[in-house]
């Protein structure tokens, strides 16, 4: 009977996004508008990222279903992390595909064990299949990072308890420009896009809303794969 009541008394939490009740399908998530977007606004962000023809079909439907993926955060918002997963599976199969066409250059009768994510990413760096000035989101990196520096500055000169609010002033475009020179994108995408790939893809607690600039970097790095003419950004747009 003891052993009965403690079993009682524990507290089991529920998931917080359990299956939505029917009736609630098509009700935005509650925590889509403190975004401030619409769903025309996604709509209009995931129909600006295009591959172009020269990508594989297969790589081109996977990457369409991540975009569908991403339109569908607007109701459910752990679908974030599913949309970021289906983009990186995108750029697996892109990066795999052209590192194939290589080696079918290249064929010296021997074979080769298909590199995973990490490999493939860093021989399309040193073979500059991926280039800096081919991803959009060197722009919005340049900025975050202006940003960041200017608060860190005002907090040393004015501190914490500063009475007032601190004005913080946004780059200006050609600040942001300026900057966009500096930031190494295809290194960034080493370092970081093997392990969040792997994280989300076993399994992870993590939910940040990124996907839209995950979408963006993927592709971006897809065009340039499989762009024989120089650096194809996915938007016109930063």
């Amino acid at each position: 009977m003891l052993a009965l009541r403690q079993r009682e008394e524990i507290s089991v939490p529920d998931v917080s996004d359990p299956l939505r009740p029917l009736a609630d399908v098509l009700k935005p998530d509650e925590r889509q508008p403190s975004l401030v977007q619409s769903l025309e606004d996604v709509h209009a962000i995931v129909s600006g990222l295009v591959l172009h023809e020269r990508v594989p079909v297969d790589v081109r439907q996977l990457f369409e279903t991540a975009k569908n993926v991403r339109l569908y955060t607007y109701f459910v918002y752990r679908f974030h992390q599913v949309a970021q997963v289906v983009a990186y599976q995108a750029l697996e199969m892109a990066l795999l595909l052209r590192w194939e066409q290589e080696q079918s250059r290249t064929n010296d009768g021997r074979r080769r064990r298909q590199p995973t994510l990490q490999p493939l990413l860093e021989k399309a760096a040193r073979r500059q299949w991926l280039r800096n000035d081919g991803f959009s989101g060197r722009y919005w990196r340049a900025e975050r990072a202006l940003l960041s520096e200017r608060t860190t500055e005002a907090i040393r000169i004015h501190g914490m308890e500063s009475a007032g609010e601190i004005t913080i002033p946004a780059p200006t475009e050609n600040e942001i420009a300026k900057r966009a020179d500096d930031i190494d994108v295809v290194r960034a995408l080493i370092t970081a896009v093997p392990s969040l790939r792997n994280k989300l893809a076993h399994g992870s607690s993590m939910l940040v809303p990124m996907s839209d600039h995950v979408l963006q970097d993927v592709a971006d790095a897809i065009n340039m794969l499989f762009y024989e003419h120089g650096g194809g950004s996915a938007s016109i747009e930063h």
